[in-house]
């Protein structure tokens, strides 16, 4: 929907009404959410010692919580989990083209369905981690995503691999609420976690001062490639983030 917005009315244009969309889906949900009574709990649950003992005693306050390590671990922890997430949507598309040989549309195409795992992860990960603590589950994500960052140049399914990164991206959204409400109590996890999403925001900066500064290199080494030897698919790939395609080659 957003490709299509955007060949009708613009760039502009489209955030513009998709923000009035979610303005208005965002505000009719929240009519229908309400705080539940004081020490409720679903029926019949019964929290093991295990549980229990890995959720706080106390209710922060976020002055209180900004003084642990603790609080300051979750958002490093955060930061790294988005930082690869960030780094696969902002170039799903050239990465399909490149790996799979389709063209601009199929590539789209495929953002969009690989976009899938982003929701799906959300609630994967923090259903699993109701089973397997929070702990274990952040250690799992990380691990896959180590692999799958590893051996991605060299498999030609790129779109699932790409989903199941984007499911440890939704999925450190999805549980980072509880872990934190594990550490600081579930109260005032609000302001506390709503602190916390700077990472997701610095990730992002990180993200396009690193895209620079690589870009910046390709260019440099391009300008200073012997003539035969230059070649837009090897450089201009990385470093304009605008192409559609990553296999131009540079009439000579």
């Amino acid at each position: 929907m957003a490709t299509r917005l955007i060949q009708s009315v613009g760039v502009l244009a489209t955030f513009a009404y998709l923000g009035i969309a979610y303005f208005i889906v965002a505000i009719i949900a929240a009519l229908f959410m309400q705080n539940p009574p004081e020490g409720w709990q679903p029926e019949g649950w019964t929290p093991t010692a295990k549980e229990t003992s890995e959720r706080a005693t106390h209710d922060y306050v976020l002055s209180e919580a900004l003084e642990t390590w603790q609080w300051w671990v979750l958002w490093l922890i955060l930061f790294l989990n988005t930082t690869t997430g960030i780094a696969v949507i902002s170039q799903e598309a050239p990465i399909f083209q490149e790996l799979t040989r389709v063209s601009a549309i199929v590539a789209g195409g495929m953002v969009g369905i690989a976009s899938l795992g982003n929701a799906v992860g959300r609630v994967f990960w923090a259903w699993t981690s109701d089973l397997v603590t929070r702990r274990v589950t952040f250690g799992a994500m990380f691990v896959v995503q180590v692999l799958l960052f590893w051996f991605l140049p060299q498999i030609t399914a790129s779109s699932i691999m790409t989903i199941v990164i984007l499911m440890c991206y939704g999925g450190g959204f999805g549980t980072m609420p509880a872990f934190t409400a594990d550490y600081f109590g579930s109260k005032n996890v609000g302001p506390i976690y709503g602190l916390m999403l700077t990472a997701w925001k610095f990730c992002q900066c990180l993200r396009a001062a690193l895209h620079r500064a690589h870009a910046g290199d390709h260019r440099e080494l391009r300008r200073s490639a012997p003539r035969p030897c230059r070649c837009d698919g090897c450089f201009d790939s990385v470093a304009d983030n605008r192409q559609t395609t990553s296999t131009r080659t540079l009439i000579l």
